[in-house]
């Protein structure tokens, strides 16, 4: 498992598990997904300095990602927060979560 900064050429992955991520999302808030947005934003985010995409990689396969984005308080200091993380069902209580954390960590 490779724990690594997304390039352009998972963007199509990381799309696939946004969506999966609101369907979970609306599953368990039993909600319906009305996720219906049909252009993939992330060949935008992979270009934007204050966007910090990190995948879990299993081979060529994106199993879990985290969407992070740089901000700055109002006494001006920059903070990482993570707007999305997900994991897929088949690698859940692997410690990718963990891991991913840990390489933002490391990486802030």
């Amino acid at each position: 498992m490779e724990i690594r900064k997304a390039t352009k050429k998972d963007c199509d992955q990381l799309f696939e598990l946004w969506k999966e991520l609101g369907q979970t999302h609306s599953n368990y808030m039993n909600e319906e997904n009305n996720n219906s947005v049909e252009c993939n934003f992330y060949y935008e985010l992979i270009d934007n300095r204050e966007c910090y995409l990190i995948v879990a990689a299993n081979k060529n396969e994106i199993v879990g990602y985290a969407e992070c984005y740089i901000q700055k308080s109002q006494s001006n200091e920059a903070y990482l927060y993570i707007l999305h993380a997900f994991v897929k069902q088949n690698y859940r209580r692997t410690k990718v979560a963990i891991n991913i954390f840990n390489f933002i960590k490391d990486e802030a």
